[in-house]
């Protein structure tokens, strides 16, 4: 894709949003839109957003915050949740509109100060969780961002939680990853209450993802854990070879996993039997992200500055595309459509191809991004947050 072709996001978008947001105040009442829960998607980390993106998406709106916005939003309920790293967490709807502003802070009341968040919150049930550095679980109400209870988890998180449908006794749940040392904390969904906690292995930069019974993450022992769900006991332990640590989100489609590790291999692995499908490494550069994975397709992005598209069913390559910032972020995928940003460029590429579809650049790097019904949303470190869209709705 020529230098030309490509959209400056800084430029032209302001009387567009204005245009946009009286449209939308005096004509129409925001939609309800499909849920995207997770920083990827869904519990499983699939990283597949529901309905068709536009092909010459154009800026609709944009949100201030008042700090640096690193980490991806969720949407549930007709709102938009996202927090920055200046212990703030807020709620927008889907036409820009703040219903609710949070500052979340630890310490005694003499001595309060604001906490400090690394990883992205979840909408599930009612509630937003988000796991802090201080190591705090909070849960607020999604309607009115009220606090509902906190849980201690006794280290640092730096990864998104995860939900889970039914613990033990049925109840639902919260997990989260403590990092230091990657025991896993299964929490009550309405009391706060600790449920179980899995046995300790190793520092776990990444999120569990979660898919029916079973419970899956990976960590600095170059290893995939596989945990059953209802009691968080050890089913499995997958090895995946020297140097093969997993910082990343595990992303689950069926019975296989998907990872990709600090070599810059990325693997498949059996969660039932224990075997390692496949493994792959098509850079030497690591792989920091999540996949996202659907039907014949597994799409990753590298160190490297490449996005990397493989066949699921056994690792060979089938495209790869070079980003033109670098450092690539974690793809999604929508229609027949991949969703990569990487710095401060957002870009549209082909499922089937990898070739360019549209792309927009911001002298702000851009974070991982939502995407519900055709709507990208889609944070920057300069403290704002954009919705791209083809219409006004």
């Amino acid at each position: 894709m020529g230098e030309e072709m490509r959209v400056n996001l800084n430029k032209g978008n302001a009387r567009g949003w204005t245009v946009c947001a009286l449209l939308l105040l005096l004509c129409w009442a925001p939609p309800l839109r499909a849920d995207w829960r997770t920083y990827h998607g869904d519990w499983a980390l699939r990283g597949v957003a529901s309905g068709d993106v536009s092909e010459l998406p154009i800026r609709i709106w944009k949100f201030r915050t008042e700090g640096p916005l690193r980490t991806a939003p969720v949407v549930a309920g007709g709102r938009i949740f996202f927090g920055g790293e200046n212990g703030r967490l807020y709620a927008v709807n889907f036409i820009g509109m703040e219903l609710w502003a949070r500052t979340l802070e630890v310490g005694e009341d003499d001595a309060r100060e604001r906490d400090e968040f690394s990883a992205p919150p979840i909408a599930a049930g009612d509630r937003v969780f988000i796991g802090s550095r201080n190591g705090t679980l909070y849960a607020l109400e999604g309607i009115s961002g009220e606090t509902q209870w906190t849980y201690d988890v006794g280290g640092p998180v730096e990864s998104s939680a995860n939900w889970l449908r039914a613990s033990a006794g049925g109840r639902p749940a919260v997990l989260v990853v403590r990092q230091v040392d990657g025991v896993v904390h299964c929490v009550d969904h309405e009391t706060g209450e600790g449920i179980w906690q899995s046995e300790p292995t190793a520092k776990s930069d990444g999120p569990v993802s979660v898919l029916d019974d079973r419970i899956v993450f990976g960590n600095s022992e170059s290893a995939l854990y596989v945990l059953a769900a209802e009691t968080g006991e050890r089913l499995l332990r997958i090895e995946l070879g020297e140097g093969n640590q997993v910082a990343g989100g595990v992303a689950m489609d069926g019975t296989h996993a998907f990872a990709g590790t600090h070599s810059g291999h990325v693997v498949c692995a059996d969660v039932v039997t224990g075997e390692l499908v496949w493994k792959a490494r098509r850079s030497k550069a690591q792989v920091l992200t999540t996949p996202a994975v659907r039907k014949g397709h597994v799409i990753y992005g590298s160190e490297d500055g490449f996005v990397y598209g493989l066949n699921r069913a056994d690792g060979k390559m089938k495209w790869r595309f070079k980003t033109h910032l670098g450092h690539p972020g974690s793809p999604l995928i929508v229609q027949s459509k991949v969703v990569v940003q990487a710095k401060g460029e957002l870009t549209i590429l082909r499922l089937g191809s990898g070739k360019v579809v549209w792309s927009g650049y911001s002298s702000s790097d851009i974070a991982a991004p939502a995407i519900t019904d055709g709507l990208i949303i889609a944070p920057s470190d300069d403290g704002t947050l954009s919705a791209f869209s083809e219409r006004v709705f």
